[in-house]
């Protein structure tokens, strides 16, 4: 099919260049995914799956600015997709772009979907704004009571908060929740 594409290049059509990319994509060859999301936004210029394609094929050939770039070009194409705004938040914090991806997850329409509350958490603690993880791993405690990792983090941030009271009580039902949960047991002393 590739070779087949490529000798008459007007066989494909949108639709058929992003299956031929998304198997490239999939198969790890992401500079053929990239030519073939290219070809398909060349002939549909609008076409979301083709710039979403473009950037997963940048994040995976190691390219992150242009992965950045053609991720941010994707939400400007769909600025209220809340499931764009979580993929791209998600793909910027795999990026490690705190900042960035903290607004992405920001501009999400479903603030309180799990990953949404996870990423702004990671974004929150990595910016040192403690404050705003707080509320976002107090979320993450309601949601997930019987997860020891859960009350480890919480606890870790009320440590960073100087509230000492609440940390100890965290750390110590952290260790209820899993006895061999061992960060717990050191953070107590």
């Amino acid at each position: 099919l590739d070779q087949a594409y490529r000798l008459q290049p007007s066989w494909g059509s949108a639709t058929k260049y992003c299956r031929l990319a998304d198997r490239f994509l999939k198969f790890a060859n992401p500079v053929a995914a990239q030519h073939y999301y290219g070809q398909a936004i060349a002939l549909k210029p609008d076409l979301l799956q083709g710039h979403l394609g473009i950037a997963q094929a940048l994040k995976q050939q190691g390219n992150r600015e242009a992965a950045i770039a053609a991720y941010v070009n994707v939400l400007a194409h769909q600025p209220e997709d809340a499931k764009l705004g979580l993929t791209l938040g998600n793909a910027l914090l795999e990026l490690e772009q705190w900042p960035a991806a903290r607004d992405a997850y920001q501009r999400c329409q479903q603030p309180d979907h799990p990953e949404v509350i996870a990423g702004l958490l990671k974004c929150s603690v990595e910016l040192g704004n403690w404050s705003a993880a707080l509320i976002y791993s107090q979320q993450q405690v309601a949601r997930h009571p019987s997860t020891a990792q859960h009350w480890h983090q919480f606890a870790d941030i009320l440590s960073r908060l100087e509230r000492w009271t609440e940390a100890v009580a965290a750390y110590r039902q952290a260790i209820d929740l899993d006895a061999t949960f061992s960060w717990s047991h050191h953070n107590l002393g």
